[in-house]
């Protein structure tokens, strides 16, 4: 999986929280046409990873994801913060 692939199932997978269009998401992120993200999308459900709405991915699609929260705000960003975020990155 490349990562306008990764980019795309992240998308979808924010849309879900957010309520936002995933395709405008990946669009403002990669600045793809719509043509190319329907077509990246057409491979990912073939690869059983996004659903035939197109808007939610499966159980495989969620899995090909890792997410880390990180609580609280960093108002002022120090080298622990930088830390905790490298570390969570590494996962």
């Amino acid at each position: 999986m490349n990562i306008i692939d990764k980019s795309i199932l992240s998308a979808i997978f924010a849309s879900t929280m957010t309520q936002e269009d995933p395709i405008e998401i990946v669009k403002n992120r990669t600045h793809l046409s719509d043509n190319i993200i329907n077509e990246k999308i057409d491979g990912l459900k073939k690869n059983g990873l996004v659903e035939n709405d197109k808007l939610s991915l499966t159980d495989l699609g969620r899995t090909s994801l890792r997410v880390i929260l990180a609580g609280g705000v960093f108002d002022i960003i120090h080298p622990g913060h930088i830390h905790t975020l490298n570390a969570a990155k590494a996962l």
